[in-house]
């Protein structure tokens, strides 16, 4: 016996696609966790990134830098631009940077790329998990941690 082969109908098509549809559909509020843990971890990092970079703008043109930590309006600044956090992320806190006299929450870094005082960064998603970016008042390491630094 010999069978000819044939193609899939229009109809079975739109039935797979629409089960396909509904399973992503039921499946989606297990995802929106991981995003928020993944925009977490992408804050977090660029703000490391942040400092690094003025720690080492320090140490090759001699100059301090200053990064500002704008804990209340979701913010911080280096080299005169803004850097928003993500919508659903927040400082926990204000930092454990020293508060200036005027107000200002501030990591600088001298000439050696040592920093003024160190200090933690908490960052936090609306699910509950923290992120800590921690500047060493020793040498001016700055690191991402899950655990927040020993006092």
């Amino acid at each position: 016996m010999v069978f000819k082969t044939r193609g899939v109908t229009l109809i079975e098509l739109l039935l797979v696609t629409a089960l396909l549809g509904l399973i992503l559909l039921l499946a989606y509020p297990s995802f929106e966790p991981m995003r928020s843990k993944y925009t977490l971890e992408k804050d977090a990092k660029q703000m490391a990134w942040t400092l690094r970079s003025a720690r080492q703008k320090a140490i090759t043109t001699g100059e301090p830098q200053y990064v500002e930590f704008k804990p209340y309006a979701g913010k911080y600044e280096y080299n005169e631009e803004e850097i928003k956090l993500s919508d659903g992320i927040k400082y926990v806190g204000t930092t454990t940077f020293p508060k200036r006299s005027n107000g200002m929450i501030i990591c600088s870094f001298a000439c050696t790329g040592v920093p003024a005082n160190g200090g933690t960064v908490t960052l936090k998603d609306k699910y509950n998990n923290y992120l800590y970016i921690i500047v060493n008042p020793v040498g001016g390491r700055v690191r991402i941690s899950t655990v927040p630094p020993k006092t």
